[in-house]
């Protein structure tokens, strides 16, 4: 409105654009940590800053790369509902770690369906996002039996289905259409 003043945390919040930006960061910082520069290749020696191999930084790199997704879903479902993101934050359905919600919100607020096949790209990551990325263990027992080692998806699967939410949010603009 005409003189009113501009509230940055909520236009961001509805700006698809944002949400984007967020997901490549969190991409590209996953990235670094899954293929880290060769010793002497680069600044950023994760071997020796860590004192530990890199191997031992991949339940991170998925914990980033799970919410890079999760940021590209959500910025998808802002971009053709932005009430999602209600005034003073996000609605509470909205706010969880739960991808097949999102997925199922999306579906429900556009014309976008995440496949089968990109959901069990997607899913997997999921448990690197609530626990493994973050703890040693997780808060119940049942649950360590669930943490991998690899979560047993392809590089090439997960970049195929990351480019492709990533383009259709692309072709949503730079800012929200409020």
């Amino acid at each position: 409105m005409p003189g009113e003043k501009p509230n940055s945390f909520h236009d961001l919040g509805r700006d698809p654009a944002a949400w984007r930006h967020s997901a490549v960061w969190l991409k590209t910082a996953s990235d670094m940590l899954r293929y880290p520069p060769k010793k002497g290749g680069g600044a950023f020696d994760i071997d020796k800053v860590t004192n530990a191999p890199s191997t031992f930084l991949l339940p991170t790199a998925l914990m980033l790369l799970g919410l890079s997704f999760e940021n590209l879903i959500k910025g998808l479902i802002v971009a053709a509902e932005p009430s999602v993101f209600i005034s003073g934050g996000l609605d509470r359905e909205f706010a969880k770690h739960d991808c097949s919600k999102l997925a199922a919100i999306l579906e429900r607020t556009t014309s976008e369906r995440i496949s089968p096949a990109e959901m069990n790209v997607i899913e997997p990551l999921e448990q690197f996002v609530l626990w493994g990325g973050r703890y040693p263990t997780p808060s119940q027992d049942s649950e360590f039996a669930r943490q991998l080692e690899s979560d047993g998806v392809s590089d090439s699967r997960r970049e195929a289905a990351w480019k492709r939410l990533f383009d259709l949010l692309s072709a949503e603009g730079t800012t929200a259409r409020v």
